[in-house]
């Protein structure tokens, strides 16, 4: 009698914990589309899937105000891949709350300072930096989506981030 009710009381233990599981499992990725959806939009899917998850990430300074996709034979470049904080630096670039939504014409700024190339076997998505931090613009551009984005909510931390990026460039020249 007792190994009868010990068994469905553990049937009826399993089941709360698998539904447990579920309904937080429904939460989290319901809470990581609500944090993400605008930036992936912004972004584009494939985009957003290579600075995510790229193997390839190298810190650069841009070259050309008009052109972000030619880099100086020479320049400074650094792989950061492997940096602390590249994680949160990528998770950044991918969360809403790192942009400004509302602004859609930005002024242009001054110079492009700080790049980051994000790239695979197949693709790359170049994105530079304005001097203060925030404003980013990125490459290749598709006429379906905009290029351009205030980033002021991080600016601070970018500006952080690329300082130490490329200090440690021009230490080991």
């Amino acid at each position: 009698m007792n190994s009868s009710r010990s068994t469905r009381q553990s049937k009826w233990l399993i089941g709360v914990i698998v539904l447990v599981g579920c309904v937080l499992a429904a939460f989290s990725w319901w809470f990581r589309f609500a944090a993400t959806h605008r930036a992936a939009e912004f972004w584009g899917g494939d985009n957003f899937r290579l600075i995510r998850d790229a193997a390839i990430v190298e810190a650069y300074v841009p070259t050309d105000n008009h052109d972000p996709r030619q880099l100086v034979a020479g320049a400074p470049q650094r792989d950061i891949a492997q940096v602390p904080g590249m994680t949160h630096l990528r998770n950044a670039l991918l969360e809403d709350h790192s942009f400004v939504w509302e602004n859609r014409q930005l002024p242009p700024p001054a110079e492009w300072n700080y790049g980051l190339r994000f790239a695979d076997e197949k693709r790359e998505v170049l994105i530079e930096f304005s001097a203060d931090g925030r404003q980013l613009r990125f490459a290749p551009v598709t006429e379906q989506r905009r290029n351009k984005i205030s980033c002021a909510p991080i600016s601070a931390g970018l500006k952080k981030v690329f300082g130490e990026f490329f200090l440690s460039t021009t230490e080991a020249r």
